[in-house]
């Protein structure tokens, strides 16, 4: 039995004929950088399994793909729209909005999955993540958290395997892994192989606003202070921006270090056929030298998809990170919080961060003449070439604004700190 949502493609990317599976993630808004890695690892998923098995991904996103209309309601609409061959599912502290039917839009999705699952076993794989990273307690909603641990506790009754991550590169890991796994265990030439009998349908929870129950009716009713209402001082205090600062900075080392990674071994292919190339312009061996250079121009494009890939999650830690640190210099300068000598080891290691990002645009300013500087040996190796440099363009930009934006700060908070008497090289 085919898979109508299985449909052949011939990508300039992969000259073979793949496979492509259509995959949705389905997560509450709260999630996104979530969501982009794990489109991230889909993307360097679909370059290996195309080479090894003719197979690769595609991601459906509601926020761009699904084409507007009108029916009871906006998740209707998106939901009529959904046609895919995986299913992945996320949930950390927020349950998401209501739907008419169900507690939330990712509820009604995993059931739609799941029932697909029911009919079909065949037509669909269903993947469940739940993020357990620790968060600051008072921006968390026991409502919420109530009806994420509600939903939990119903996918095990029902027999549902699911997963806990706690950061980014444990998520990372998991997706990698169990998609691969998907494919070369579970996937049988045109369909998934069944493994087990399904299980009976999960009934929606549907909300009685007449009555009042449905999941308020799942929490005790806390006593509420009028005067106290976190939804109006969303700011960290001191303590949560100090770990805040830890997790953002990390991420951002992180990055550094995979755009690192990329970039050594773009160069390490390079060198690796330097020789090649050189004996073959020696001889005058077109075709050897034009395969080199497809060759080169394949690496280029594949590395193009791993760097473009970083983009949104270096733009989100880099704002989040310029928004945490400006919170914790304004609770020195403002409460008096923390030591000098804390204070002014923050300033430093903040300012050697700036720095190492300034030398990262500067590496990626040169690599980009090098590009643009490279004669247009083959059609493969132009088309690469132009991708490339349109990303470093994007890249450049990105790491001009944050810079901007950091040394304004320094230059703000250096200025009050040797106000105070406080010396910062």
């Amino acid at each position: 039995m085919e898979l109508t949502s299985f449909r052949q493609s011939r990508s300039s990317f992969m000259p073979k004929q793949v496979i492509t599976f259509n995959v949705f993630i389905s997560s509450p808004s709260n999630l996104s950088t979530e969501r982009l890695v794990i489109e991230k690892v889909l993307a360097e998923l679909s370059i290996e399994l195309a080479a090894e098995r003719d197979i690769a991904f595609e991601v459906f996103k509601w926020e761009s793909d699904a084409v507007p209309g009108i029916g009871k309601e906006a998740q209707a609409v998106i939901s009529s729209q959904l046609n895919y061959d995986i299913y992945i599912g996320l949930l950390g502290s927020v349950f998401g909005s209501a739907t008419q039917r169900y507690g939330s839009g990712t509820e009604e999705e995993f059931n739609q999955a799941y029932e697909r699952y029911q009919k079909a076993p065949e037509s669909v794989r269903v993947l469940f993540y739940f993020k357990n990273a620790s968060e600051n307690i008072f921006n968390i909603s026991l409502e919420e958290l109530s009806k994420v641990k509600s939903f939990r506790d119903q996918l095990g009754g029902l027999g549902t395997l699911y997963h806990d991550f706690s950061d980014l590169d444990s998520l990372r890991g998991m997706i990698r892994t169990n998609v691969r796994n998907l494919i070369v265990k579970q996937w049988d030439s045109n369909k998934w192989r069944v493994l087990s009998p399904p299980n009976p349908p999960i009934a929606p929870q549907v909300k009685d606003y007449e009555s009042g129950t449905g999941y308020d009716s799942l929490t005790p009713e806390l006593p509420r202070d009028e005067n106290f209402d976190l939804a109006e001082d969303d700011k960290p205090g001191f303590l949560e921006a100090i770990m805040i600062g830890n997790e953002v900075t990390d991420a951002l080392n992180k990055h550094m270090e995979r755009m690192g990674d990329l970039g050594k071994g773009l160069g390490k292919t390079v060198t690796e056929v330097a020789h090649d190339l050189a004996t073959a312009n020696a001889t005058g061996n077109l075709i050897l030298a034009k395969e080199i250079y497809d060759q080169i121009g394949t690496e280029m494009r594949e590395f193009t998809v791993s760097m473009r890939s970083e983009l949104p999650i270096y733009e989100s830690v880099s704002k989040d990170l310029i928004a945490t640190l400006g919170n914790i210099f304004s609770f020195y300068s403002d409460e008096k919080m923390g030591s000098q000598e804390e204070i002014s080891s923050l300033f430093l290691n903040f300012e050697a961060l700036v720095n190492s990002v300034r030398g990262i645009r500067s590496s990626l300013q040169q690599f980009h003449g090098i590009i643009d500087s490279m004669p247009s040996m083959t059609q493969t190796f132009r088309a690469a070439r132009k991708h490339l440099s349109r990303v470093l363009d994007e890249f450049t930009s990105s790491y001009t604004i944050f810079l901007g934006t950091a040394d304004a700060l320094l230059t703000e908070v250096k200025l009050k700190l040797n106000n105070e008497s406080i010396e910062v090289a």
